[in-house]
């Protein structure tokens, strides 16, 4: 995992660490909970077999921070 990073939202900070990133794919770990993203057309959107499903801006924000293409 790499180092801590922060994303902020609406007022509030969201720390997490990236698992994985591969072109069009990226994997976080917030909180203890893992989330994989996938790049659709401009957007990022939560993976179909994510437990937990993060709101579509907080997910923009995440991948910008994270530097995902």
């Amino acid at each position: 995992m790499t180092e801590k990073l922060a994303a902020h939202y609406e007022n509030r900070t969201y720390y997490f660490y990236i698992v994985d990133k591969k072109p069009g794919e990226l994997s976080i770990r917030m909180y203890d909970t893992p989330y994989i993203f996938i790049r659709k057309n401009d957007t990022w959107e939560n993976h179909s077999t994510n437990k937990m499903a993060m709101t579509g801006p907080l997910i923009q924000i995440v991948a910008e921070t994270a530097g995902a293409e």
